[in-house]
């Protein structure tokens, strides 16, 4: 339950305020690009915090209470949302190093990452219809962006143990190209 987890969260922040012990969230910066709406979220919980409790909690708390709302919306636990987040992130790693950052749309690949995370971490294959000749044009004429989605399926493979369908890497493979 979010309320539940976000409360005891809040207060435990605040209590390590109190002792003047620090916090450093390590997926805050992933956070912030993955989930901005939820970390907004958590920047103005923070505000109302300093309002009603008269402490500034540090920045770094913005991302996790705004996992603690990302936990609720996916209704997972939070090892599992960090896994997700991990993921994505070193998917994104991988696109970016092989493609210059200006030459994909960034935000919708962010959504489209998210949505394979998850999928892949629920173990809940997308299937659409088997379009053979779609898949070959793919494979034929969009190879850099194909391979790149490959080098992320076989990755994934070996460090997560799940793997992306056809379906899938044909769309991510489409996305990254335009």
């Amino acid at each position: 339950n979010v309320y539940l987890t976000l409360t005891d969260h809040i207060s435990y922040a605040l209590e390590r305020h109190r002792k003047g012990l620090s916090f450093n969230n390590v997926l805050y910066d992933e956070v912030k690009l993955f989930y901005p709406l939820e970390y907004s979220v958590g920047c103005y919980a923070l505000e109302l915090i300093e309002e009603r409790m008269g402490c500034r909690l540090e920045e770094d708390e913005s991302a996790s209470i705004a996992l603690h709302l990302i936990n609720g919306e996916l209704n997972t636990a939070m090892g599992t949302t960090f896994f997700m987040i991990k993921m994505m992130r070193e998917m994104m790693e991988i696109i970016e190093r092989d493609i210059p950052v200006p030459n994909y749309p960034r935000d919708r690949l962010i959504s489209d990452l998210k949505q394979l995370a998850n999928r892949l971490v629920t173990e809940k294959p997308i299937r659409g219809r088997r379009d053979k000749k779609l898949y070959q044009f793919v494979e034929d004429n969009y190879t850099q962006e194909y391979d790149i989605i490959n080098n992320i399926n076989g990755y994934i493979e070996s460090e997560y143990k799940c793997s992306m369908t056809e379906e899938e890497k044909i769309y991510l493979t489409l996305n990254i190209k335009r």
